[in-house]
């Protein structure tokens, strides 16, 4: 994308609200902190009595904003209204979802910008998301609070653990990276995007509140998208406080005086049809899962193992440094494959080359979607291919197509079986996740060398 294209592209900025005397102020502030007002459209969903409700007409850009009040007891949900919310967009460049209670940096809309045309070159598919620092009012002033410059993470909450659906707690984890880290879970009220989003991923209106984050976020990852947290999120959220107003939940008792369809009925459906989405079990069209990637890889690469009700370490802290090297990877156009981390090849590649006089004759490596790096060399008559698979162990391959050393490899490395194929099977190393670089390198090194010898 051509430079100008950070001031002049076009946002749609997706806000619902239900009785939130906030609305107006975040929409004003929106505006008066954009690097260019005149490129933000708002589609905004108030659920307000008419009494209370804002002026879109009194706003300044009032032309820019496309508005539907409902009555709030005819309201069906969050869910629900970021659907509603999503029949404004009228093709805008970017789409930006957020909550009606947000305070905004200055120049926003090019940071976003500029880190989403950064994000694209690693995935075109991809969504940039987290939940944001917080800001408290004092007076009539709204204060930022970042409490720090890192990248807010979303994580499994400490403790959490399956019960007897599948719906897990997520928290915002700073970790100290300087550039965008790769994630497995949105935070809905910010989540910026390519315009394309809002046709590949419509909103489901049958989730209610709890579990959309999650459903939304396997969404994206079966469809081959990737999520993106990004150091110095330019906006924030007013979070329930001691010192800040109760809003009015839609659930609240009082709240649901007079419904045809209380919280509760709205509710049972939801929870009935988040765990059929995150199970798979059901296919529901373009509300449900896709098939870029499986649950299964999800559960490999992020630790939250939908299918075996399984939270392993890594979804409670979040990702590595290595693993993700801050998202230093390039974009391969094959869709199987996710290309390479330059920092990691590297080191692979002197260890190769450290290892062995057939160094010359490496071809390539890649790292693979599921985070295996391959190996491939061609020496002489010999292709040789190294399959190695980041968890709790790396599982290495070695497929040799000249069979005649395959006894003399087996001696070197007696974990290693001849199937009937005369073909070499799995050889596992464990490796300790918190060292895997080392160990890797050191592996790598000892195996290429050794194998080598024996060919």
């Amino acid at each position: 994308m051509a430079t100008d294209s950070i001031y002049n592209d076009t946002i749609f900025v997706s806000i619902v609200a239900y009785k939130d005397p906030h609305l107006q102020r975040t929409i004003q502030e929106a505006l008066r902190n954009a690097a260019n007002a005149k490129r933000i459209f708002f589609g905004i969903i108030e659920q307000e009595r008419i009494e209370y409700r804002i002026s879109p007409q009194k706003i300044l850009y009032n032309g820019q904003i496309r508005y539907l009040g409902v009555d709030p007891i005819k309201s069906r949900g969050v869910c629900w209204a970021r659907a509603l919310a999503m029949t404004l967009y009228v093709g805008e460049d970017w789409f930006f979802q957020i909550d009606s209670h947000t305070m905004f940096d200055p120049g926003w809309d090019s940071t976003l910008i500029t880190a989403a045309q950064n994000c694209s070159l690693k995935n075109p598919n991809f969504v940039i998301s987290s939940y944001p620092f917080p800001f408290k009012i004092d007076g009539d002033k709204w204060v930022p609070e970042p409490f720090n410059s890192m990248v807010l993470v979303n994580v499994v909450k400490a403790n959490e653990k399956f019960t007897d659906n599948l719906r897990l707690g997520f928290i915002a984890k700073p970790m100290n990276f300087e550039k965008a880290v790769q994630g497995f879970h949105v935070g809905a009220g910010c989540l910026f995007s390519t315009g394309r989003f809002v046709d590949t991923f419509p909103y489901d209106p049958q989730i209610y509140f709890s579990g959309e984050e999650q459903t939304i976020s396997a969404r994206l990852f079966t469809h081959g998208w990737d999520i993106f947290h990004i150091p110095r999120l330019p906006i924030y959220h007013l979070y329930e406080a001691v010192d800040v107003p109760t809003r009015p939940k839609h659930w609240d008792k009082s709240e649901n005086e007079g419904r045809t369809l209380t919280h509760s009925t709205l509710s049972k459906a939801s929870n009935t049809r988040v765990d059929s989405i995150l199970s798979g079990a059901k296919d529901l069209g373009v509300f449900g899962l896709g098939h870029k990637r499986s649950l299964k890889q999800l559960a490999s690469q992020f630790g939250v193992d939908y299918a075996q009700r399984i939270i392993e370490d890594s979804a409670y802290t979040g990702p590595t440094a290595l693993l993700n090297s801050e998202c230093e990877y390039s974009w391969d156009t094959n869709d199987t494959k996710l290309a390479t981390y330059p920092k990691l090849i590297e080191r692979l590649t002197e260890a190769i080359t450290k290892s062995s006089q057939y160094a010359e004759h490496l071809e390539k490596i890649w790292l693979y979607r599921e985070r295996i790096i391959v190996v491939d060399m061609n020496v002489g008559e010999h292709q040789i291919a190294f399959d190695i698979t980041f968890k709790d162990f790396i599982n290495l391959k070695v497929e040799m197509f000249d069979r005649k050393n395959l006894l003399d490899i087996q001696k070197i490395f007696p974990q290693i079986s001849v199937n009937e194929n005369k073909r070499l099977e799995v050889l596992k190393i464990k490796i300790q996740t918190n060292k895997i670089e080392r160990h890797l390198v050191t592996a790598i090194d000892a195996v290429i060398g050794q194998l080598l010898k024996a060919i």
